[in-house]
């Protein structure tokens, strides 16, 4: 038996009357999953076994299969634009005698080497398996990779988080929060990063603003648990992992965009998850 989830807006599961008790084709929800948990999170989860938990299976690890190909496309595509700058760099420099013009590649390889370290810690955290084997990460060393990804751009951060370490999935949210907010300030601006303990629970909030906001209709919809495999391309493939991730912690994203200058995404986590 295992624990499975679809997102709500799947074809087949709207084709089918579901409810928090029953799924389609004999899978059952936990009991510990009511049906307001079930209809905000914007997944039904079930518990398949049996030949028909053999094929949900089979099509689990096949969206599994697409959704990390999915992940590194977007890799792929942030890393290419500095890597390739190295590449032209050296090629210039085989030819190049001039000593000012040679130093001008130097400087342009350095800057494009140290985009390239900066974008693959921040992306070996917010994707990957990063900090090893230990449960919590240190918050502070994520303060650094944030930092690091946008130096040089026009984003200012303004880093508000007084706890000193999180869980792997806190931190996996929490980055892939700030990349997306970080992206929808097109014209520069400040990005602020809250996360503050009260009793059992965690309330994450990451703030842009600035002169110009634009986010795709398709990365709210992400973010919120709304979108299909079908629907999934390597622009929006952060914020569907984003929700992903706030679901497997209990929670959901909630996404506040007003006009064009103000964008805010926000998170209720139970600090035991």
């Amino acid at each position: 038996m295992r624990l499975v989830a679809w997102p709500a807006s799947e074809p087949w599961i709207q084709s089918q009357k579901v409810n928090a008790r029953f799924c389609a084709f004999k899978a059952y929800f936990p009991c510990a999953v009511t049906e307001k948990t079930v209809y905000e999170s914007g997944f039904y989860w079930a518990n398949v076994s049996g030949a028909f938990g053999n094929v949900f299976q089979k099509e689990t690890r096949m969206a599994d299969l697409d959704f990390a190909a999915l992940l590194c496309s977007r890799l792929c595509h942030d890393l290419v634009s500095p890597v390739g700058a190295i590449n032209n760099g050296l090629e210039i420099l085989e030819e190049e005698t001039d000593a000012s013009m040679r130093d001008a590649v130097f400087d342009l390889i350095n800057k494009s080497t140290q985009q390239t370290a900066n974008k693959l810690q921040f992306f070996r955290l917010a994707f990957g398996a990063g900090g090893g084997f230990s449960a919590q990460l240190d918050l502070r060393e994520v303060e650094k990779a944030v930092r690091a990804l946008l130096d040089g751009s026009r984003v200012e951060l303004d880093w508000q988080v007084s706890e000193l370490s999180g869980s792997k999935s806190l931190v996996k949210l929490l980055l892939n929060v700030c990349l997306i907010c970080s992206e929808a300030l097109i014209r520069g601006g400040t990005l602020r990063v809250g996360l503050e303990k009260t009793g059992d629970e965690f309330a994450l909030e990451v703030e842009s603003s600035g002169q110009r906001i634009i986010i795709q209709n398709a990365v709210i919809d992400g973010l919120q648990g709304k979108l299909s495999m079908t629907d999934l391309d390597p622009r929006n493939v952060p914020a569907h992992l984003a929700s992903c991730v706030a679901a497997e912690l209990g929670s959901t994203l909630t996404v506040d965009l007003k006009g064009e200058t103000n964008l805010t995404v926000k998170a209720l986590i139970n600090s035991t998850n």
